[in-house]
């Protein structure tokens, strides 16, 4: 299932549509810094979940019309209230969750605007590796299907079916399968115009038979899902910023780089022959700077002059996940500051 939704990161593209891919014809170009290449080693733990990783960082950093499951809900965290992306504002870790270990996406937002008092972590996808595949075991989104770990490795869902009914629920998850252990509705009767309360032992949507109905008010409602928030936890997350860690500031006719995070056999790029074809971004690359590793602290400057809306910079570099990304360096028409636009990452299928 696709969820469909025009991400507008740059007006670069918007004439040629979201780009977002590659098929470059590289040259070496005669005054490009001569550097020694880096052999980048990913965690093996990680290395299951390298792709999914990239397609959280490629959601956030390259526009797309259609979104696979479970990216909604990270480019709705990462979203700012200017309508710009937050690379901080979602992270990621490894979490053994009974016997099992889980790739956790979550989010790194401050909570102080939320009515829940705990500062817990909220879980955006939560995946788990079945034989060769990645499966998505559940997906949320803060306000109205929010999940969280608790102390206990029960996961906590509140959340929303309708603007008048709100749900809570317990699980346990086993095999990657959830299981329900508690699960609360506050459903609001349109025959007696006033807010029922019922428990039951498996998820519903509606009142339905074998479910009890409770003696509770709002309070008591309020005060169950309190009490549950405080046994969350807050999880340590990495940032998606640090596989996009570069960031670009102009002076004049010069262009510093500088990064959050270490970045590998970084190349400055000309772009020229731009095709926004099939929704795709392709390139003629040749290259005029190189430096085995920039890390944070460290800067590189090069000469860049902007003469056009096509892009006509670049950069690639190897991620701390051992992968190639590449990603266009263009002028804002909103405030004239450098963007950084992604067009390629080597693992993945832009075909």
């Amino acid at each position: 299932m696709k969820k469909s939704i025009i991400i507008a990161l740059s007006a670069l593209f918007s004439l040629a549509g979201t780009a977002c891919g590659n098929k470059a014809k590289a040259e070496t170009g005669t005054n490009a810094a001569a550097d020694s290449t880096v052999t980048v080693a990913c965690d093996e733990e990680l290395l299951p979940y390298v792709s999914t990783l990239e397609s959280v960082a490629t959601t956030l950093c390259c526009g797309s019309e259609e979104l696979q499951d479970g990216m909604y809900e990270v480019y709705r965290t990462a979203l700012t209230v200017d309508d710009k992306i937050d690379l901080n504002a979602v992270g990621y870790t490894l979490r053994t969750i009974g016997d099992e270990q889980y790739l956790i996406i979550g989010g790194l937002k401050d909570r102080d605007h939320n009515t829940y008092s705990s500062k817990a972590s909220p879980i955006i996808n939560l995946y788990r590796q079945d034989g060769d595949e990645i499966k998505l075991i559940l997906s949320g989104y803060y306000f109205r299907d929010e999940w969280y770990l608790t102390k206990n490795n029960e996961l906590f869902n509140v959340g929303a079916v309708s603007a008048s009914t709100e749900i809570t629920a317990l699980y346990d998850i086993r095999d990657g399968e959830l299981l329900c252990n508690h699960f609360w509705m506050r459903y609001y009767d349109l025959h007696t115009m006033e807010y029922t309360y019922f428990h039951s032992y498996e998820p519903m949507y509606e009142p339905k038979e074998g479910a009890t109905k409770l003696d509770w008010t709002e309070e008591d409602y309020r005060n169950n899902i309190e009490s549950h928030m405080e046994q969350a936890v807050e999880i340590p997350l990495t940032p998606i910023s640090t596989l996009r860690p570069l960031a670009a500031i102009q002076d004049g006719d010069k262009v510093t780089l500088t990064t959050s995070a270490a970045v590998y056999n970084l190349k400055v790029l000309a772009l020229s022959d731009a095709d926004f074809s099939d929704g795709m971004a392709r390139f003629s690359e040749r290259t005029v700077a190189t430096k085995s590793a920039l890390k944070p602290g460290e800067r590189l400057t090069v000469d860049m002059t902007f003469n056009g809306d096509a892009p006509e910079h670049g950069v690639e570099f190897v991620d701390v996940l051992g992968r190639t990304v590449k990603m266009t360096i263009t002028i804002s028409g909103d405030d004239g500051s450098l963007i950084m636009y992604q067009y390629y990452c080597s693992d993945l299928n832009y075909e």
